[in-house]
């Protein structure tokens, strides 16, 4: 007897009862690939989010200097101006050293055409 108390074939009360468990099967196997297809899109989401903070992270690791950069840049400028002042010194006395001459040469010259 079934649920409405008619009496039916063991065979067929025992195939509904298969296909009742099958379309409940399709069921729970259809939610289930519903409920894998919306984690592995916020699984996505998730991962798209960590590799977008990654190339970030990359990007800033390669455009900012790193501290031993700054330091030897700095090491390098101040070795720049340290030559430069240097540089500069040397070519104030050059610079004195030749009108030294000229003045000499000059005065040389002017004795030797007074005479």
């Amino acid at each position: 007897m079934d649920e409405l108390g008619v009496t039916v074939p063991l065979r067929h009360y025992i195939e509904r009862r298969i296909d009742d468990h099958a379309m409940l099967n399709d069921r729970e196997i259809t939610a289930l690939k519903r409920a894998i297809e919306v984690m592995k899109a916020d699984t996505d989401e998730r991962f798209k989010a960590a590799n977008e903070w990654r190339s970030a992270m990359k990007d800033k690791d390669e455009l900012y200097a790193r501290c031993v950069e700054v330091d030897k840049a700095e090491d390098r400028i101040a070795a720049l101006e340290l030559w430069s002042a240097n540089l500069t010194g040397k070519i104030a006395v050059i610079v004195v050293i030749a009108m030294t001459i000229v003045s000499i040469v000059t005065a040389l010259v002017v004795k030797t055409l007074t005479k």
